[in-house]
């Protein structure tokens, strides 16, 4: 309005159009208290916005860091790829970041050599029905061999997969524990129950 004064006080608008100016003028005075509370209106959405953004960054933060603690291979698929990793995971895969793991594989479960239900589903690379299969049948418990980088070989672990509530998309979580030892010695304990301690022969306990 200040402005539309100067202009007109100092002659610089002809007097036929000194009506419009004021009428501009009154326009957008009473507008100025609307323009300003919608400006603060989306700051303050911004800045909301923006705390969000952080508590979402720090919430990330800390569960990084209760997943890294974790011994377990532990990872979340989205649509079907790698979403999120413990160090742990990433560690036995080789890669040092989730975006090197992605670089060089399609597909997440292209890290398991085996597994020990619907095989040919899992062979055939079905993995989504595979997965149906697997929570309706065995709650998404199976075993599964995969390569294990930290100590150069394959090993045995118990997986489970866990789906999560997404109406956007289908989530998974997926947990390894490595059972390789456990097997052994299983294993080794069976054999000196059924066989003989001195000659290795199948003893009475092999054939009741």
């Amino acid at each position: 309005r200040s402005l539309f004064r100067f202009l007109t006080n100092n002659d610089l608008i002809e007097a036929k159009d000194k009506w419009l100016i004021e009428a501009l003028s009154e326009l957008f005075d009473k507008n100025l208290s609307n323009s300003l509370d919608y400006f603060d209106s989306l700051h303050i959405e911004k800045e909301k916005k923006k705390q969000k953004e952080e508590d979402a960054y720090i919430y990330a933060k800390r569960l990084q860091t209760i997943l890294d603690l974790q011994e377990k291979l532990i990872f979340k698929i989205r649509d079907g790829k790698l979403y999120l990793a413990n160090r742990a995971f990433l560690e036995a895969i080789g890669a040092v970041e989730k975006e090197d793991f992605e670089k060089g594989n399609s597909n997440v479960w292209e890290i398991v050599k085996r597994v020990n239900r619907f095989t040919s589903l899992f062979e055939s690379k079905n993995y989504d029905q595979w997965i149906k299969n697997m929570l309706s049948k065995y709650e998404g418990s199976c075993e599964a061999v995969i390569f294990d980088r930290r100590v150069n070989r394959t090993i045995l672990t118990q997986m489970k997969i866990k789906p999560l509530p997404n109406e956007e998309s289908l989530e998974y979580v997926v947990t390894f524990d490595d059972i390789t030892e456990r097997k052994k010695e299983i294993h080794s304990l069976t054999q000196m129950a059924l066989t003989d301690t001195l000659t290795g022969a199948p003893n009475r306990r092999m054939f009741e």
